[in-house]
């Protein structure tokens, strides 16, 4: 099914009816607007995560993007480790999101970090 919602107040909502994922893919925006509430990437992650932790059913896996210049992936990763960490064991990587021209040039669109879906690597 097709959700359109706010994802925070989705992700709250699903948390206080006591349903759980084993799946998760996140891809915030670096800023939004929804209902009258401003999002900020890097000031909204962590509290997103948190939800989004709320309802990651044990060992889940999960996909989160983003495209925030100067976010640097060992932050992203740290930040989606703390708070899903718990629920989603296995291993945690890092991959840089990218369209390569062949030309050589690159125009870099910021990380993705999965974590989950196996063994501690």
């Amino acid at each position: 099914r097709w959700i359109v919602d706010d994802a925070l107040a989705f992700v709250e909502r699903e948390a206080r009816r006591g349903r759980r994922y084993d799946g998760l893919v996140i891809d915030p925006p670096s800023f939004g607007r929804s209902g009258g509430a401003r999002f900020r990437l890097r000031d909204d992650l962590e509290r997103l995560l948190e939800a989004v932790a709320g309802v990651a059913a044990p060992g889940t896996f999960a996909l989160v993007t983003a495209h925030t210049t100067g976010l640097e992936p060992s932050e992203l990763a740290a930040l989606v480790r703390a708070s899903l960490g718990p629920a989603a064991a296995g291993r945690t990587e890092s991959v840089a999101l990218g369209v390569h021209a062949e030309s050589g040039a690159e125009l870099r669109l910021g990380w993705a970090i999965r974590l989950g879906g196996g063994p501690t690597a």
